[in-house]
C-alpha cells in the first residue's frame, strides 16, 4: 500500500472515529501500539572516490508502548511512555539500492487537551537510543559501499489527535520528526562518515486502559 492510501485511511478512519466519540479518556497505566509510513530523509555519505548522494523511498515504522496517564486538570492532563519499535526505508534512484533500518526505545511525555467530547489535541516528545544499520547501499557496481551500524542518541517531537472509542480504548492519529544524531559509520573503502537519520512519520495507533 502507498503512502498516499495510508494517509487516506488514516484519516477516513479518524473522520469516521470522530462521530462516535464520546466522553474523557482514562487515566492510569495504558498499553498500546503504533505504526504508518516513514519517509526518511535524503543524507550523503562520503568515499575515498567521491561524494555519494542518497535518495529514499517509501518506509514504515512500527511500535509498542505502555505508559501512565494523570488525571485530567482543567482539560489538560500530562502523560509518561515508554516506546520500542522498528523504523525502515529504502533507497531509491538509478543505479542505487540498500536499507535502512533502525530498532530504537525511547521515553515520551506527552500532553493531552481535550478539545471536544472524546477528542484530544495530543503534542509531545522524547529521547532515547537506536541501532541504526546502513544495509548494502550502493551507488553503481564499482563504487565503495557502506555497509555498517553504529547506535546513537536521538528523539522525537509529535503532535496529533486521540478519539476515545470508549472510556478504555483511544485511537491516536498524528504526525511525527525522528532523529538518530552522530552515527559514526565506514564505507568498505575505510572512509568514516558521522551522519544522522531523520524522517517524517504518519502514525496511527491504538492505546488500552489497564
Amino acid at each position: 500500500m502507498s503512502n498516499h492510501h495510508c494517509l487516506a485511511t488514516a484519516l477516513t478512519l479518524a473522520l469516521g472515529m470522530m462521530t462516535v466519540s464520546a466522553g474523557a479518556m482514562a487515566d492510569g497505566p495504558y498499553i498500546g501500539v503504533r505504526g504508518g509510513p516513514s519517509q526518511l530523509r535524503d543524507m550523503s555519505y562520503n568515499t575515498n572516490t567521491g561524494r555519494v548522494d542518497t535518495r529514499y523511498d517509501s518506509g514504515r515504522s512500527f511500535s509498542v508502548m505502555a505508559g501512565a496517564a494523570s488525571f485530567y486538570e482543567n482539560g489538560f492532563r500530562a502523560r509518561v511512555e515508554l516506546e520500542a519499535g522498528r523504523q525502515s526505508g529504502e533507497v531509491s534512484g538509478s543505479g542505487r539500492s540498500g536499507d535502512t533500518r533502525a530498532a530504537f526505545g525511547l521515553i515520551n511525555v506527552y500532553g493531552d487537551r481535550q478539545i471536544g467530547d472524546g477528542v484530544d489535541f495530543v503534542f509531545g516528545g522524547g529521547v532515547g537510543l537506536g541501532d541504526v544499520e546502513f544495509d548494502d547501499h550502493r551507488s553503481g557496481l564499482l563504487a565503495p559501499r557502506l555497509d555498517d551500524r553504529d547506535r546513537s542518541v536521538g528523539y522525537q517531537a509529535n503532535a496529533g489527535l486521540a478519539f476515545a472509542l470508549s472510556e478504555r480504548v483511544s485511537l491516536e492519529l498524528g504526525y511525527r520528526f525522528q532523529s538518530w544524531e552522530n552515527l559514526e559509520v565506514t564505507t568498505r573503502d575505510g572512509r568514516p562518515n558521522e551522519l544522522s537519520v531523520s524522517s517524517h512519520n504518519l502514525l496511527l495507533g491504538l492505546r488500552l486502559g489497564i
